[in-house]
């Protein structure tokens, strides 16, 4: 054997029996992570269902139920609302008006003049307001001076005649001083804005007509 070969062959034992190097780290491999809770097996075909949408859907039902028991409760509301609307403006019961009677027309007989405090022989006294002529024009005055001195307020007689005149008086009384005041109403009295009947006075009733005096 050659001197080249022993010296290859000795390298190469030499090479096996070398004590052997620190070894060289060995890769890490994938770490191991901690065991998951086991999920529960979903039936075939159907699809997960994402969590967000199911608290949309909850919400939506919520809300929903909400607005509806709003709404009953509304409408009960408002039905006694309008009830107790329609009892408060229910309007009361008018009270009765008195009743004005008609005026009495022109032809109505009037009041007799000898059942007035005018043939009273007790009264001895009236106010004589105004004279007439005893003819149809006169006599359409006197009525019409009556039925306004009526409408006055005034204790007016239906016109008597006295001789060829027609009389309107007013009042009958005892004394003449008792008939004072009326003689002061009949002269302030206006009509037509005017006043027709300032020259009232006061007469004694026996010298303007006739009375009967049997039994007094």
């Amino acid at each position: 054997m050659s001197a080249r070969r022993r010296n290859l062959l000795e390298a190469f034992q030499n090479a096996t029996h070398a004590p052997s190097g620190p070894s060289a780290p060995a890769p890490e491999g994938p770490r191991s992570e901690p065991p998951r809770p086991p999920r529960a097996p979903r039936a075939p075909g159907v699809p997960a269902v994402p969590p967000w949408l199911l608290a949309v859907v909850a919400l939506a039902l919520v809300f929903a139920l909400g607005f509806a028991l709003g709404r009953s409760t509304g409408g009960k509301v408002e039905a006694a609302s309008d009830g107790a609307a329609q009892t408060t403006r229910r309007p009361a019961t008018p009270a009765p008006r008195p009743v004005t009677p008609a005026p009495a027309p022109e032809n109505t007989e009037p009041p007799r003049i000898e059942e007035s405090a005018l043939f009273d022989v007790r009264n001895k006294y009236t106010v004589i307001v105004i004279t007439y002529d005893n003819g149809a024009a006169g006599q359409d005055y006197a009525w019409a001076t009556y039925r306004h001195l009526q409408d006055q307020g005034q204790p007016v007689f239906p016109p008597v005649v006295s001789g060829k005149n027609l009389l309107v008086l007013v009042g009958a009384a005892p004394t003449s001083g008792e008939l004072e005041n009326t003689e002061s109403a009949v002269r302030a009295l206006v009509r037509d804005g005017k006043k027709p009947y300032e020259k009232a006075y006061r007469a004694r009733i026996d010298k303007l007509i006739t009375r009967n005096t049997q039994g007094n």
